[in-house]
């Protein structure tokens, strides 16, 4: 098989695997949905609640001021008066905590369903993604394999093409040792040594060493 075809048909199997991605990807996306559900929800209960306490606080300070009234002066229209409005926002108490009971318990429900099914409703995706992966990996490896023997002839050629490159004997001891004492006697004497140190027939010549006050 040529490399045309290889890649012909590896492209093939990259193909399903974008299509077979994109079936998996839409499973995860209607499974997440349920969290923007869930989000909104969580919101409105919320809202819910702001109202229940409004009234339950707004109830409580009705029934105080009520009490104090009563106690200081008998009018009996003021209270028919105070006891309509007592029941009005009575009603809207009894409201708002229905509606708050009602959207609580819902989100209660779904988000113990949801943490309870987790693995249930996620692992068949993952096995699909993972699966489809493993498929397109196993297919294109196989086509490529075919390539192998194209490989090898190519680098046979290549192999005869290099040109045999000579032979470096490495050097013995001795050798080595040689070659120090060559570099060795061609190093110049240092300067001092060579001028306030000459030695001469009669001995060392000391004229140019200063003297001056030694012991």
């Amino acid at each position: 098989m040529t490399i045309a075809e290889t890649h012909a048909e590896t492209q093939g199997y990259y193909k399903d695997l974008a299509q077979n991605h994109k079936q998996t990807c839409d499973l995860f996306r209607a499974f997440f949905v349920k969290f923007d559900v869930i989000y909104d929800k969580l919101k409105s209960r919320d809202k819910a609640l702001a109202k229940f306490i409004h009234y339950f606080e707004k109830l409580r300070k009705i029934k105080e001021d009520r009490s104090v009234r009563n106690s200081a002066v008998a009018d009996s229209g003021r209270a028919n008066k105070d006891a309509e409005y007592l029941a009005r926002n009575e009603k809207k108490y009894q409201a708002a905590f229905a509606t708050f009971q009602q959207q609580n318990n819902w989100l209660y429900t779904e988000v113990t369903d949801l943490i309870r099914n987790k693995y249930k409703a996620l692992t068949p995706i993952v096995i699909r993604f993972i699966s489809v992966a493993q498929s397109f990996f196993g297919k294109a490896g196989s086509s490529f394999a075919k390539l192998t023997n194209i490989q090898d002839r190519v680098q046979g050629r290549e192999m005869q093409e290099v040109q045999p490159q000579s032979v470096v004997e490495p050097l013995s001891y001795q050798d080595r040792y040689a070659m120090y004492m060559q570099e060795e006697e061609k190093q110049p004497v240092a300067e001092p040594y060579t001028q306030h140190y000459q030695q001469e027939e009669g001995g060392f010549n000391f004229g140019d060493i200063n003297v001056e006050g030694a012991a």
